[in-house]
């Protein structure tokens, strides 16, 4: 097997008041798992601390301010470049309302049951099921 770079992936499980958890709806166009269900989040910046770069990459894709409460699960996955840990924490959402990036066309919230019949991206249901 060929040796692939190693990479971060830091993702957040975001819970509204009523315990239902948001999903987001990569584009068409994106290079990884187009048109699939995902969670926010992506890689941290040179230099960004793990809770840094969290919160900016929720921010930036769904303009929530959110709240870390624990750790939900780790799980590693592979692309054809790279091999990736994904770090998924559970988060609660304080104040906002979602508003897309262009990396993605949709959003849900729905309960951990709905959730399993989406289209999700391959790791988030592992993730999820285990």
């Amino acid at each position: 097997m060929p040796h692939r770079p190693f990479s971060l992936s830091v993702k957040m499980l975001i819970s509204d008041e009523r315990d239902r958890w948001l999903f987001i709806k990569r584009s068409d166009k994106s290079r990884w798992n187009p048109g699939k269900w995902d969670i926010p989040g992506g890689k941290l910046d040179p230099g960004e601390s793990f809770r840094e770069g969290l919160l900016r990459e929720v921010e930036e894709e769904t303009g929530l301010d959110v709240r870390i409460k624990s750790h939900f699960g780790s799980i590693e996955d592979e692309t054809n470049e790279f091999r990736i840990v994904h770090l998924v924490m559970n988060g609660k959402r304080i104040a906002g309302d979602v508003k897309l990036s262009n990396e993605h066309m949709d959003y849900t919230w729905v309960s951990k049951d709905e959730s399993l019949e989406l289209d999700l991206c391959p790791f988030i249901k592992n993730l999820i099921q285990s």
